[in-house]
Parts: C-alpha cells; structure tokens; sequence
C-alpha cells in the first residue's frame, strides 16, 4: 500500500515539472538570445546625436533618443562628400590613374574615394579595364632580388649593388586603380602605400573626394543615420546594419564654408566605434 502511494507521488511530482518546463519555454520561442524579455526588432531613421567610442546617440524622426552599441560585428556603411582639405595621413584612399615605371602619376588626380580595407579589397595596384573592382589578382608588385620586379622566384639572382630606391619602386607603367594609405607631407605632396609601390599624385585644382567606407572617421552631429538592430527596451539598442549620410560637406564649388572636423582629430579612428569591415 505504502508503495503505491509513493509510486503516485512520484508520477504526480513528474508531471508537474513537465508541465512547468513547457509553459516556461512556451513564451520565449523566437526570441533572440541575449536580447531578454523585451526583445524586438527595429528600423530607426533619425540624425547622430553624438558617439562614443562602440556607441552612437541616435534621435530618430519620432524625436525619441536611442543609445545604440555598436559591436565589431556589425555592418556600416558611411557615404557622402569632403574637401581636399579634410585629407590627411594615414586615411585609406582609391583612385583610377596612369602611372610611370617608378609610380609617378602621369596626370592630376580629380576624383577619390577615401575607403576602408576589407578582404576583398586590399592595398595594391589593380589593372584598369576590369570594371574598375578590386576582385580580380594586384599588379606585380616591386620585389627584393631584381631591382624591383616582382615575384622573383627562389633562384632568382641577387643584385651585386644594392638597388637605387626608384629601382626598388620600379612597376610596369599604366593605367591601375590604386588602392592604399594616404601620405600627406609638410609642403602639401600627396602619396600612398599601394601594397609595396609608393605612388605620388597631384589633386586637380577641383577634385571630387567621396567617402564610402565602414568607419565613423568622419561621422558628426546632424549627419542622416539609419540602424537596424534589436531593442531590449525603449532608447537602448544594439546594431547590426548602420548606414550614415555625410552629405555633401564641400559646400559646392567655390563655397566659403567652413570644413567640419571628424569628432577627435587627434585620434585615427575620431574617437568613433570602428566596426568589422565589411566582408
């Protein structure tokens, strides 16, 4: 007797502890792990208010203000228009040109992109014709055993003098779209480490300086933003898109404006969360 009541006990206690099991899972399927209770998806559209560094205060078009992370996941993607003088050392540059066989720009530079090095698209020489993509293979690049032709093979023979420094830049001369970080030296001269070649151009009086990169070097307050991510509660946020409008900072041609600065000039990055580049 006493078995039998101990045996319906523990049937009893079993399917309450089930039964409790499902209704707890019941209410968080679908939910996103980490998000919480809250969790939901959103799609703002406002203006920066401010960053910090992995952050940025969003005020969306609903006047409410949002505390987004931003984590190095996250995709961004930032557009828009600078002056010539906004250019300094150190930012990542691409643009199309005719070069000499010691990486000497034929001809003033009058449109560049400032950008960000990603897998797909790494510093280098790439071939002009090819759609203008950084898909396909770099040009040789200058190497150490031949007075600078690349890819010499192991047997190669050694220079019996040690190679002038246009010898160890020498390239084969044409037209390439050049990818690589920018150098601005103290009397204005402009070049860049393309892979191994060291390329010197000149800006044409009016040149055409786009931005489309993944970083928020030169993100300010006011500039148009769209993020979608997760909310775990109203006006906090986590990013997993963010797409920011620069606008066009040049103020047209001839303009008298002055330029706007990037958050914090002293650091490389503005001071701004720096993502994963894009893949």
């Amino acid at each position: 007797m006493v078995g039998r009541v101990l045996l319906a006990a523990g049937l009893i206690v079993g399917l309450a502890g089930t039964l409790s099991a499902q209704m707890y899972r019941g209410p968080m399927q679908g939910r996103q792990p980490g998000m919480g209770m809250q969790g939901r998806q959103i799609d703002l559209q406002g203006t920066v208010e401010g960053a910090g560094r992995g952050t940025i205060i969003v005020l969306d078009d609903r006047n409410q203000r949002w505390q987004v992370s931003v984590p190095a996941a996250a995709t961004v993607h930032v557009t828009g228009a600078i002056p010539a003088s906004m250019l300094r050392s150190g930012l990542v540059v691409e643009f199309q040109t005719e070069i000499d066989n010691r990486g000497v720009a034929k001809a003033k530079v009058d449109e560049l992109t400032v950008t960000t090095v990603r897998r797909d698209k790494l510093p280098g020489l790439y071939p002009a014709g090819d759609g203008g993509g950084f898909g396909g293979q770099a040009a040789a690049q200058p190497g150490p055993n031949n007075g600078g032709a690349a890819n010499a093979g192991p047997n190669a023979k050694r220079a019996k003098k040690p190679a002038t420094a246009a010898a160890k830049n020498a390239v084969a001369a044409g037209t390439y779209r050049v990818l690589g970080s920018l150098i601005v030296g103290r009397n204005g001269a402009l070049s860049l480490h393309a892979g191994r070649t060291l390329v010197q151009f000149e800006l044409a009086d009016d040149p055409k300086i786009g931005i489309d990169a993944s970083d928020f070097t030169f993100v300010r307050r006011g500039n148009k933003i769209s993020v979608k991510g997760m909310a775990n509660r109203m006006g906090v946020a986590m990013a997993q898109e963010v797409k920011v409008d620069l606008g066009d900072a040049t103020g047209g041609a001839g303009a008298k404006k002055k330029d706007p600065k990037p958050q914090d000039p002293k650091q490389p990055d503005g001071g701004l969360p720096q993502p994963a580049r894009d893949k």
